[in-house]
Formats: structure tokens, sequence, C-alpha cells
């Protein structure tokens, strides 16, 4: 796991204009497909086999970053892992 400061200049994948504290997950599993990667925050989606995993850690993830006003972010490699990137408001909303 990783923490950082970052300051986002530019909006992309969601997340706004602003600073913001990084939580990085990093794994080096076996990485999502790319046809898979568009549906992993979709509440109940998993690329797991059935009894194996229910598909609603990524989408919770996703829910509670929207709510405090900032975003997610997911970059994989199949073969080589994943990395989730939580882009939380250095100051959050009152």
């Amino acid at each position: 796991m990783v923490t950082a400061n970052r300051v986002v200049s530019s909006a992309v994948d969601g997340i706004s204009v602003g600073k913001y504290v990084v939580l990085k997950v990093i794994d080096t599993g076996c990485g999502i497909p790319p046809e898979a990667l568009s549906r992993v925050v979709e509440p109940f989606y998993t690329t797991k086999p059935p009894g194996k995993g229910t598909g609603l850690g990524l989408s919770m993830a996703q829910g509670v970053t929207h709510q405090l006003g900032g975003g997610l972010r997911i970059a994989s490699t199949v073969g080589v892992g994943t990395t989730v990137s939580m882009y939380l408001p250095r100051l959050l909303p009152r």
C-alpha cells in the first residue's frame, strides 16, 4: 500500500481538479483482462469462479470515494498485476 499527496490539474476518469490524498493498493496477481476492466466496479460483477467472491469490493470502494468527492482509478496488466488508486479530497466538504 502506498499513500501520497496529489494535485489534479485537469479532470480525468471522473476525478475533478483539486488536491487529493491518494491511497494505492498494488498487487502482483494475474491482472484483469481488458474486456473485464471496464466492469469491475459494477455491483456483483466478479471474475472469480462461483463461491470465491461476491464482486462488491471495488463497487463499494468506488461508492465511498465518490460520496466523499473523490474518485477511483484502476490500472491492470494481465500477467503483471493491478493497481487501485483511491483519490480522496484533502479537505472533505462540510
